[in-house]
């Protein structure tokens, strides 16, 4: 093994995901090619390199690094060079100089251990010497985390979090429980915690790795939409993860208990295992719901006047019977559900409510989940419909965190709220609505009971319509306008277990088998490039969603993302960023696939100014930069994306059906193949067809769609909250 040392000049290629690197490094006055995984670094930076030197087919003599470290450099002409690059704040070329010409070989030692020597250089003050002592400890600090985690197989953006909310005491927090790590910093889960600890020597009982374990599986069935385990299918994961006893898994799930992280609660014959927090939602939700349901509206309905009749030739419609009876709910009840498919008229009966209450003097204020829903619906109703997070006014703490301004002492003001797609509310957000409710209050819940559940834990919709608590009506009634469209009749003969009619000629709804995924692909390529724009006008990108049941697989999102991409979007040598396995370019489509209530955006049409991108939002890559991305978001809205953030982003001309809920598009693309048994429903395929506006086009193979549609069958979550509102009723 040979080694070499020298100062980094130049950076030719780098792998975010396993911090390989081709450098440029200039050691004893000549440049040489470095290859190997290396800890982050900066231009400028001096380094050690254990190897040996190999010579490649193309580009000649390289030196082939198994190991890289960190090294400061010690003659003065690389003193120099390393404070003159910029490395630590507050030194340039002329004050670098003066610093090494004064102190010469010792001037790193200086810096490290009597930095208040440097106030005898011209230039350099107390409050200089301040900002240049806190940049020089901060990047030995990171260095020697990077160094200590790097063994681990800690990224080096991931240290650098890690650095910055433990600052010094990194080390020693990682050291006393390397499971603090998953409570405190995104990105780290529960296998690189573990893999700490195990390389550490922590005993593999210890209650902490049986603690973070517990929420580490418990996690696991939340992500499923679940808002409870089961008490033993919990101990038996444990079990399997971290191979211990039972009864130690059984002890360290009391003592989570007793200590209020956990909450257990039988339902029948089964125990469930809550986290506290979601327990305490779903118990104020239903206490909320009793309440509000509670109110007696006999005066207020004495006064209300409105003559249905007169109300059907003012607005020139005829309502069905049950149109008329769901108007009524509303009227009468706090808490009132109405649910249906596409065109049976649920917008149509938010109208005349809407009309109703103002035409009395009551305030009616209107939201939905998402700022598409939101904005459809403000187009429907030509009045202002706001985001859920919107109206309970979401705003960004001093210290980073954040919160809803609307609450109990702080309720929302109106006298009828109208939430419009409410299936893709989850336990969180409605507990958070409710919150802000005040008694007295009518809420109408709008919704299509029969799409998928909201992307978070719980299954609200469905509970409430389910408790017998909740007036409710379901509307069956296909109307005339609506049967013209197939997407609409497939969707409701999809719900109904038939199969859909596709192919009339002049209609809206396609079916093109093909036997081989390849060939799907290519089908949904020639869609995306040339027919669908060339014979319908839609933009590729803005107006046409391919939407798939599965992430992985050739014809999941993943594979389908890169495609697209390649095809719409290469690389034209201008200015990508790279994250993980995903290469982010200009006019990108990209998705937000996680909250982050702390992110700013500014509008850039009215000068607005907020914080806040949540998980299942969509936009496009206005522009890429050294520093990250800017994206468009909701047309007006731009947002400013930092590298480490990257990881909140995919790629978006395909989605997930789950990711595409509240939204609309005017064309999708379904593939139909043979998926996971798990993901071939009858939900899924109605949920994807209802999110097209104007066209459908499923590709693949037709017993494949039959499959789909002939299995009811969904994973039925586990809630406390349908259970508890029944008992109520018993």
């Amino acid at each position: 093994m040979e080694t070499i040392f020298g100062r980094i000049v130049d950076v030719i290629y780098e792998n975010d995901e396993n911090n390989f690197k081709i450098v440029i490094v200039e050691s004893e006055g000549c440049d040489v090619t470095v290859t190997g995984v290396m800890p982050e670094f900066e231009i400028g930076e001096f380094m050690k390199f254990v190897g040996k030197y190999v010579n490649h087919n193309i580009y000649g003599e390289q030196f082939s690094a198994s190991e890289a470290f960190y090294s400061n450099p010690t003659e003065e002409d690389d003193i120099l060079s390393y404070l003159a690059s910029g490395i630590v704040k507050g030194i340039g070329e002329s004050l670098a100089k003066r610093i090494v010409d004064y102190f010469g070989k010792d001037t790193l030692d200086i810096m490290e251990n009597s930095p208040e020597k440097l106030l005898v250089i011209n230039g350099i003050g107390k409050s200089k010497l301040k900002g240049i002592i806190e940049s020089f400890e901060e990047k030995k600090n990171i260095k020697s985390l990077v160094m200590y985690l790097q063994k681990f197989g800690v990224s080096v953006n991931m240290a650098s979090k890690i650095y910055k909310m433990y600052d010094q005491m990194a080390i020693d927090v990682i050291r006393a429980n390397p499971y603090q790590l998953i409570d405190d910093i995104r990105g780290i889960g529960f296998k690189i915690a573990d893999n700490i600890a195990v390389e550490m020597g922590l005993e593999r009982d210890s209650y902490h790795r049986i603690r973070a374990s517990v929420n580490y599986c418990l996690n696991g069935f939340i992500s499923e939409g679940n808002t409870y385990s089961e008490y033993m299918n919990l101990i038996s994961s444990v079990k399997k993860l971290i191979m211990v006893e039972e009864d130690k898994v059984e002890d360290v799930i009391r003592k989570m208990t007793v200590e209020g992280e956990l909450f257990l609660e039988k339902f029948d014959e089964e125990m469930g295992v809550f986290p506290v927090h979601l327990y305490y939602q779903e118990t104020f939700i239903m206490k909320k719901i009793i309440e509000l349901n509670a109110y007696n509206f006999e005066d207020q309905i004495a006064k209300i006047k409105f003559d249905i009749d007169e109300l059907q030739e003012r607005k020139n419609i005829k309502l069905h019977e049950n149109q008329i009876l769901a108007v009524e709910l509303a009227l009468d009840n706090g808490v009132s559900i109405i649910t249906g498919g596409p065109g049976t008229g649920k917008t149509t009966i938010i109208k005349c409510i809407i009309d109703i209450f103002e035409s009395n003097g009551y305030k009616v204020v209107l939201c939905a989940p998402t700022g598409r829903a939101a904005k459809r619906m403000t187009e429907a109703t030509m009045l202002e419909s706001k985001t859920i997070h919107r109206l309970l006014e979401f705003s960004k703490f001093d210290e980073g965190y954040g919160g809803f301004s609307r609450n109990d002492e702080n309720p929302i003001i109106g006298d009828v709220i109208i939430v419009d797609e409410v299936s893709m509310v989850d336990v969180t957000l409605m507990h958070y609505f409710l919150k802000a409710i005040s008694y007295g209050t009518r809420v109408v819940f709008v919704g299509d009971s029969d799409q998928l559940p909201s992307v978070g834990p719980g299954n609200v919709l469905l509970d409430l319509l389910n408790s017998d608590i909740v007036s409710s009506m379901r509307l069956t009634e296909i109307f005339r306008q609506a049967a013209e469209s197939m997407i609409i009749v497939n969707a409701h003969r999809v719900n109904e277990g038939k199969m859909p009619m596709a192919n009339v000629k002049d209609k809206d709804f396609y079916f093109i088998e093909s036997s081989r995924d390849e060939k799907v692909v290519e089908v949904i390529k020639g869609l995306i490039k040339k027919r669908l724009p060339e014979y319908y006008g839609l933009d590729p990108v803005k107006e046409i969603q391919i939407l798939s049941p599965v992430k992985n697989s050739n014809l999941g999102t993943k594979n389908i993302n890169t495609e697209i991409q390649s095809l719409i979007n290469p690389s034209k040598n201008s200015m990508e960023i790279k994250s993980g396995d995903r290469v982010f370019r200009k006019n990108d489509k990209v998705m937000q696939i996680k909250n982050n209530y702390n992110i700013e955006w500014e509008d850039e049409k009215t000068g607005a100014k907020g914080d806040g991108i949540f998980n299942g939002d969509i936009g496009i890559i206005e522009e890429v930069n050294e520093e990250g991305l800017i994206i468009r978001f909701d047309e007006t809205k731009l947002v400013d994306y930092e590298k480490n953030q990257l990881d909140e982003l995919v790629h978006a001309y395909a989605i997930t059906v789950h990711k595409s809920q509240g939204s609309e598009f005017k064309a999708v693309i379904i593939p139909a193949w043979d998926f996971p048994p798990m993901l071939m429903n009858r939900n899924i395929l109605y949920t994807a067809l209802t999110r097209a506006e104007e066209l459908v086009v499923v590709v693949g193979k037709k017993n494949s769609l039959g499959r789909m549609i002939r299995n009811k069958l969904s994973n039925k979550r586990k809630t406390g909250l349908g259970s508890r509102l029944r008992k109520i009723m018993e």
